[in-house]
């Protein structure tokens, strides 16, 4: 596959990701451990990376997935943390869903006294910090996708 075509692929199931976490912003937990079932899922069914076999994984991995809304916390005192995860085949389903009910609006409604009480909260730091990290990651995947289409328009000129 040339590197044209897998760039294709790539927005193509990025796309198919977005549209997945917009229909289920409020009953799919976008954590790690919930695309890694769905990962799994997919590598196990040899499934190509489609809204409907989404769907179909949602579905039927529902009972084992973390519930929306949940905070998973791992324990500081746990084992070492294991090296990173190889590269996956199929693409990470990334955070589009605003976390907790926290969203950039609110955020930018705050004045400074509000803020810096909010910061000095850890449970709302967590939150916000959060928020933050999503709102940068969207960012970047629009200027990633626009980068793209620039590419497309040069490559059809």
């Amino acid at each position: 596959m040339s590197s044209s075509a897998e760039l294709q692929e790539l927005y193509r199931q990025e796309q198919i990701s977005f549209q997945f976490l917009a229909r289920h912003k409020h009953d799919f937990n976008n954590c790690v451990a919930n695309v890694n079932l769905i990962k799994d899922y997919f590598q196990q069914h040899r499934l190509e990376w489609s809204l409907e076999n989404l769907e179909k994984a949602f579905l039927e991995l529902k009972p084992q997935l973390a519930p929306a809304g949940a905070v998973i916390v791992t324990s500081q005192a746990s084992a070492p943390e294991p090296p990173p995860p190889p590269v996956p085949a199929a693409p990470v389903v990334r955070p589009v869903a605003e976390p907790l009910g926290l969203g950039m609006d609110e955020i930018n409604s705050w004045d400074g006294p509000t803020m810096r009480r909010k910061m000095a909260d850890p449970a709302a730091r967590k939150q916000i910090d959060a928020c933050l990290a999503a709102e940068a990651e969207l960012q970047r995947l629009a200027r990633q996708q626009d980068a793209r289409q620039r590419q497309r328009q040069m490559e059809n000129q």
